[in-house]
């Protein structure tokens, strides 16, 4: 009798900026770091045979997210309203025409080991891995507290994972069965998972001393592109040269890279003051681990990645509906402020620190992360899937 093969997890991905990818390879390691014994695999959907993704910067997410006349449109259609719902069914029609390969691709993968799950960070692969394999579970982890109406796929085989509750009752609301939706810790890379308590009190009484504070600024997307991140490198350049702060900056491209290296040299800062590199999970990890401070805008994996390892956040402009409840959120739990257009950010930081304003935000961040902590949605999985691992 044929050996039963080990149980696999495969995670199903987007390359939309990060916020897909992110958390599906998190997830993955997570299962690596405490099941060995269970394969592992990642899928682009939209990758070629070479490994090449289709969605680049030229993907309508990456046009809508930067044009200011399609971010209109888009916030107005990611509102929880009845007209965004009505549009979400026609793209969801769309992804199941449109992808007869990956469904034969997923029921391929079934049938050389039925003892494999699809969790999917998007709703497009959960989508078509869930009509493809209808007997199946399929795992769909929701990466915003607000989720578009487009995820509402209502079919019995798909089990959300949700970050909050708040998320579970905004699922209901789109008419997903409650019974189908766990609440889970979203995927923290171990990364950052690592010794993070230790490095959460060092960064703490870090920020009750005075010394020179270091701040990571994230860019991508409306709000956050070249215009404002240099506006924004114009405002730290004093206390940069002063040797009050140290900035690090990862920019969404290389050509933003490029374009913020030259205006360092006209700003006439040194590299030691002001780093520049591209946004990559692995050099965000780096930066996160050390950073006192971080600005960037209220994407849904950073929300909790910036929980988890328990910075305190100050948040440029919102892109989406979406953006809008996790800057809420953050600021509800104590662990957010917005910098304001008529502030300038380094004196709202300052402030902050010198009235101790800053540790308090540290404390609540990392508090607000220790369910995230916990990587429990390997478990929750198993769970549902009934495997004693």
């Amino acid at each position: 009798m044929p050996k039963p093969k080990s149980p696999k997890v495969i995670a199903l991905y987007i390359i939309a900026g990060f916020g897909h990818l992110k958390p599906a390879i998190a997830l993955l390691d997570q299962i690596k770091d405490k099941y060995p014994k269970i394969q592992t695999e990642a899928w682009d959907i939209y990758a070629d045979a070479s490994g090449q993704s289709a969605l680049d910067k030229n993907s309508l997410y990456n046009r809508i997210s930067t044009h200011p006349l399609y971010l209109k449109f888009w916030n107005r259609l990611s509102s929880p309203n009845s007209i965004s719902r009505f549009f979400a069914k026609p793209a969801q029609r769309f992804d199941l025409l449109s992808n007869h390969d990956l469904k034969q691709r997923f029921k391929a993968a079934i049938s050389q080991n039925p003892n494999t799950v699809f969790v999917s960070t998007h709703f497009t692969p959960a989508n078509i891995a869930s009509k493809a394999l209808p007997d199946q579970k399929v795992f769909l982890y929701v990466t915003d507290i607000h989720p578009h109406p487009i995820w509402a796929i209502k079919r019995k085989n798909i089990i959300y994972l949700v970050p909050v509750q708040e998320t579970k009752e905004i699922l209901i609301s789109y008419g997903i069965d409650r019974n189908n939706i766990k609440v889970a810790s979203f995927p923290i890379h171990p990364t950052l998972l690592k010794n993070n308590q230790q490095r959460a009190k060092k960064r703490i009484a870090n920020l009750k001393k005075e010394h020179s504070t270091d701040v990571l600024i994230i860019s991508g997307g409306a709000g956050t592109g070249r215009f404002q991140m240099e506006n924004l490198l114009s405002t730290f350049a004093a206390p940069a040269h002063d040797n009050k702060v140290n900035i690090t900056y990862l920019a969404s491209t290389m050509k933003l890279r490029n374009q913020l290296k030259e205006y360092r040299v006209t700003e006439g800062l040194p590299d030691s003051a002001v780093e520049i590199d591209t946004y990559k999970p692995e050099n965000l990890y780096k930066a996160m681990k050390w950073a006192e401070v971080m600005i960037t805008k209220a994407g849904g994996d950073i929300t909790f990645e910036a929980l988890a390892e328990g910075l305190p956040i100050y948040t440029l402009k919102d892109v989406g509906a979406h953006e809008v409840i996790n800057r809420r959120y953050l600021e509800e739990v104590g662990a957010s402020r917005p910098l304001e257009s008529n502030v300038y950010p380094w004196e709202l930081i300052h402030h902050d620190l010198l009235t101790g304003k800053l540790q308090e935000m540290a404390q609540a961040s990392y508090q607000a992360g220790a369910f995230h902590r916990e990587a429990n949605t390997p478990r929750v999985i198993f769970e549902e899937l009934g495997w004693d691992i």
